[in-house]
């Protein structure tokens, strides 16, 4: 086995990340072990039983073990993708991995059987899928992976590298990989069938209510009372009547809400206990020849079915971008009177196409519903003032009980809640009629400014058959854009982001592929550094508003966020206000000051004894030397003089 650790990438040896295996001795030599204790065990879920780069390769070095792995953790951005025995007699990879190998930019190296191939890139993976998929007969497989899980690396590298710090996303080719081995996750609810619905009655009798109205053929079946049914077979017709509900609901239902809602209906009155008792009790779950799965199969089938449907339909998806191109001169373009771009709120929402992203809880909920309270009512958001107008709320994934009570906590700050703000819980798809009903509500209030969808993932169709995620999502969201640009009003959308942020830009944790962020007008993005903060960061990008980023607080007792500031402002005031940055300023009022950090370090502390500074030399050599650069706009130059046994470090006043 041939190995070359310092051939590692950087990133990977930066981080604290490393176990070993094939430790001698050992029960189970592809069990991980600790690399500061090789005879305790190590777990690819407990950061406690991982160490440092150095450690991990020092223990190797005095065989306490034959190799090191390197733990893929959950927000580390990274997607091992494992090719086993994918290399050819001659080196060469075989297909489908020589075709994957230009999508995957990143690092790869030699797997230690000198087969396979090991990928390290950048990307996430979505929820629930496969990890594992055997292929040509099963003498090949691929493997990914993004967390919970050590992998044996050999640095023996294999064809061109790019360096992880500067490697584009490769989330376009994870992708594809995915799609093509059939690895996405089934799309479809949970195994089993829950005893009592998600939602209140009157809630799930609504969104079935509406969907009577807007689908004939569920209607249809859902008034049928002949026993059998239409179709003529019991069941049939139960699987019709499910596909029927799925797709007119638009998915809106969990599947207990959607039995629940069915045994309503008149059809739910011809599963008596009569001739043919044995189908009563294949429903029902009841006789003693019954398993009970036959409901819960049936809904599930439904499920897929009404989905294929769904995909089915998208080739009728047409965007609202006009047919014929229209032309206009330079001049002609000139002499146009154009109405202004009309904003929600002057500055930060622009009439268009805007996502609100953040992770899950994080209370994107709640700052998306204040927004629509307060351009309805004409007061400021979050600092700024806002255009007055009519709004609508689509809570699509909350009910009315919910939005009640978060009505009563955030509308203390407006009595009486504005008449002019719209709520809905449940709204069609957008290729299934979404456009025309905001046509419907926009008629009945022309002096709109926004409409805000909660969430966007309860509208957006699925991606159809071979199409690419990027083409998918510019092809979804461009019709909606469309008619936010034609109507002159501020599309919202709500959104999640996913796994593994780059911190260079944190646009790209948007969930979905560039094709969604390529069709807003603005994108804001909602982050912590810890869920339970109550302060974060609101970044801002987009066509017509500057990109800035702002620090928020989220008020817990009236459920609002307040804006603090700019993060730079913020982050100016706390450099300003550091003692160790006070301290240089005071001793450079006087003149140049000459001195080792140690040195420095005891005048901050004279000064400022509750200063915090690091403790060891090396400490305080880091933390000056984070410090300095920044020196230069407070005005004070920072030189140094490297002697034999000492640093001597400059600080003055510029001249």
């Amino acid at each position: 086995m041939i190995t070359n650790y310092k051939k590692l990438p950087t990133l990977l040896q930066s981080r604290k990340h490393w176990v070993l295996c094939d430790v001698p001795g050992a029960a189970d030599p592809k069990h991980p072990r600790q690399a500061k204790h090789p005879q305790w065990g190590a777990d690819s879920t407990n950061p406690a039983t991982w160490a440092d780069f150095a450690t991990a390769s020092a223990a190797v070095m005095l065989d306490d073990a034959d190799g090191m792995g390197y733990v893929f953790a959950k927000d580390d951005g990274l997607v091992f993708i494992d090719g086993d025995h994918c290399l050819g007699a001659d080196g060469r990879p075989l297909s489908p991995f020589d075709k994957w190998l230009t999508m995957l930019p990143g690092y790869c190296e030699r797997s230690r059987s000198g087969t396979g191939l090991h990928f390290i890139v950048r990307g996430t993976l979505p929820d629930g899928c496969k990890h594992k998929k055997h292929i040509n007969g099963g003498e090949m497989a691929v493997e990914l992976y993004d967390c919970n899980r050590y992998v044996a690396l050999t640095g023996n590298l294999w064809g061109e590298q790019t360096p992880l710090e500067d490697a584009p996303s490769a989330q376009a080719g994870i992708d594809v990989i995915l799609q093509q081995m059939g690895m996405l996750a089934d799309d479809g609810p949970a195994d089993a069938l829950p005893d009592q619905p998600d939602r209140p009655e009157e809630e799930i009798q609504a969104i079935i209510a509406d969907a009577l109205q807007r689908d004939g053929d569920f209607a249809q079946l859902w008034s049928c009372t002949e026993h059998p049914g239409k179709l003529g077979d019991e069941s049939k017709d139960d699987l019709a009547i499910c596909t029927a509900a799925w797709r007119a609901t638009c998915f809106q239902l969990s599947e207990g809400d959607l039995m629940h809602g069915l045994d309503a209906s008149p059809w739910a009155e011809t599963k008596d206990n009569n001739a043919p008792k044995w189908h009563y009790d294949k429903w029902h779950g009841t006789g003693h020849r019954s398993t009970g799965d036959y409901r819960k199969n049936t809904a599930l089938r439904a499920y897929k079915k009404a989905k294929q449907d769904e995909a089915a339909a998208l080739d009728g998806f047409k965007s609202l971008a006009p047919e014929k191109p229209r032309f206009v001169t330079a001049a002609e373009l000139d002499r146009m009177e154009l109405p202004p771009v009309q904003w929600a709120v002057p500055g930060l929402l622009p009439a268009g196409l805007v996502f609100l992203v953040a992770a899950p809880k994080m209370g994107k909920s709640w700052l998306a519903f204040d927004l629509c309270l307060s351009v309805a009512a004409g007061d400021d958001w979050l600092g700024y003032e806002t255009n007055q107008g009519a709004t609508l709320y689509l809570a699509l994934e909350d009910g009315l009980n919910r939005l009640q009570k978060r009505l009563k906590t955030i509308g203390d700050g407006f009595t009486p809640p504005p008449a002019g703000c719209t709520l809905a819980i449940n709204a069609p798809m957008l290729n299934a009629g979404l456009l025309e009903f905001l046509d419907g509500w926009l008629t009945e209030h022309p002096d709109a400014k926004l409409v805000c969808i909660d969430t966007f993932q309860k509208v957006k169709p699925p991606q159809g058959k071979n199409e690419n995620a990027y083409g998918a999502d510019y092809r979804i969201c461009s019709p909606l854009q469309a008619w936010a640009i034609q109507h002159n009003i501020c599309v919202l959308l709500v959104h999640h982001t996913k796994k593994g942020v780059n911190p260079g830009d944190i646009f790209e944790g948007v969930n979905g592929s560039q094709g969604l962020t390529g069709t807003a007008d603005a994108t804001l993005l909602l982050s912590k550094e810890n869920r339970f903060d109550a302060d974060a960061v609101l970044s801002i990008t987009g066509r017509d508003v500057e990109m800035e980023r702002y620090l928020l607080h989220f008020n817990s007792t009236a459920c609002r966020w307040v804006m603090l500031g700019t993060v730079d402002d913020q982050e100016r005031q706390n450099f300003q206000a550091c003692p160790a940055v006070k301290t240089i300023k005071e001793l450079t009022a006087q003149g140049p000051w000459q001195g080792t950090v140690t040195e420095l370090a005891d005048e901050v502390l004279t000064r400022y004894p509750d200063a915090k500074l690091p403790v060891t030399p090396q400490g305080l050599g880091s933390y000056f030397n984070e410090l300095w650069p920044s020196l230069k706009y407070q005005g004070i130059e920072h030189g140094i003089a490297r002697g034999a046994k000492k640093r001597t470090h400059t600080l003055k006043r510029k001249s």
